[in-house]
């Protein structure tokens, strides 16, 4: 094993279960930690990995007090601001989970007095579970969706307040996952139970649905970002697939990926046949599908890289079930996993792999 394949490894004293790439970085491989805990005050960690040295260092650490993190949402266009989902350890309010827009002033010198609060969002008719960003808007006009388990909400970011521009309500099944097409600015995807369905945030309808798509639940999906029409979904049966939004009838692609439930799945933003999934199996594997992939028509892809297949399983670095994995937004090649216990591991994509394709 090379020096670079080699994981490096960040402990938390906290329990954890999301991370998510600092999404507006583009010089560093910055990620976002947030935790989970019932007893401790919980707290987010910016981590930065430099590829030179395979070492992590922390940045900062902000407490946040509001409660457990369930999901951290960075803004695609400003690294400074990111929302946090989370449940609230002690409230009056019927809302117990909501989301909070913060920002810090300057991440070369974090504290908590730096973490400002920027907006809360609440839902009072259900729970919210997700924020997901328009990948197109940028800071003078953003657009907002939130999924709960009741409804859809489609919301307009202003300065420090968020104004409802539409709601969807008729969601049939709890929303445990989403995400925003980078190719149409309005369509968004939702995993609804055991059912995959495509949203248009501007009617407020549905575009299509996908049912028994995993079984019991689908527990994420992700679009394709270069490949138009194309997602990935993992769930409950152990598997991940690959469809096409416009024929959906059956997955173009079927691929058991765990001996558990698959709780993340995430392609490349760079080289889509590079495919991310983990699972409570307590492991994360990386997987080669160029066969649905932008790149399954290039002629001058070599032998290797033209075969559908599991690049790595890594079965060995985390002792918990692994609710998290993210690309760097900084390099094609950098990836964290984060599991339960706290534990935050980043890998690189194989030079064997990897060094075909530099170029």
């Amino acid at each position: 094993m090379q020096k670079g394949d080699a994981p490096a490894v960040h402990g938390l004293t906290l329990k954890a279960r999301c991370v998510a790439a600092q999404v507006a970085e583009s010089d560093r491989n910055s990620f976002w930690v947030g935790t989970l805990s019932l007893k401790g005050v919980n707290e987010i960690q910016l981590l930065d990995y430099h590829e030179d040295d395979h070492e992590i260092r922390c940045l900062g650490i902000m407490s946040h007090p509001a409660g457990e993190i369930w999901n951290l949402s960075p803004c695609p266009s400003d690294s400074d601001r990111f929302f946090t989902v989370y449940q609230q350890t002690a409230s009056e309010d019927d809302a117990k989970f909501k989301a909070t827009l913060w920002k810090c002033e300057d991440n070369s010198k974090i504290t908590e007095t730096h973490l400002l609060q920027l907006t809360t969002l609440r839902n009072i008719n259900g729970l919210i579970r997700h924020v997901l960003w328009d990948p197109s808007e940028t800071t003078q006009s953003e657009s907002l969706v939130t999924l709960s388990d009741t409804c859809i909400t489609v919301l307009k970011l202003g300065e420090s307040t968020a104004s409802t521009v539409g709601t969807i309500s008729d969601i049939r099944g709890k929303v445990l996952s989403g995400a925003w097409s980078p190719h149409h600015g309005n369509d968004i995807i939702t995993a609804n139970e055991n059912s995959i369905r495509g949203w248009d945030t501007r009617t407020c309808k549905e575009t299509f649905n996908i049912p028994q798509a995993h079984v019991p639940f689908v527990r994420d999906v992700d679009f394709n970002p270069n490949k138009d029409y194309c997602i990935v979904s993992g769930g409950d049966d152990n598997f991940i697939k690959f469809w096409d939004t416009r024929k959906t009838g059956r997955p173009v692609k079927a691929q058991k990926a765990h001996n558990h439930w698959v709780q993340n799945v995430k392609y490349n933003r760079y080289h889509d046949q590079f495919v991310l999934s983990s699972s409570s199996d307590c492991t994360v594997s990386l997987w080669s599908i160029p066969s649905t992939s932008s790149m399954a028509s290039n002629s001058e892809l070599s032998s290797q890289m033209r075969e559908d297949k599991l690049i790595e399983n890594y079965n060995n670095t985390h002792e918990d079930s692994v609710y998290s994995v993210a690309w760097s937004s900084a390099s094609p090649w950098v990836f964290a996993s984060l599991s339960y216990s706290g534990m935050l591991v980043i890998n690189q994509v194989p030079k064997s792999y990897s060094d075909l394709l530099r170029f």
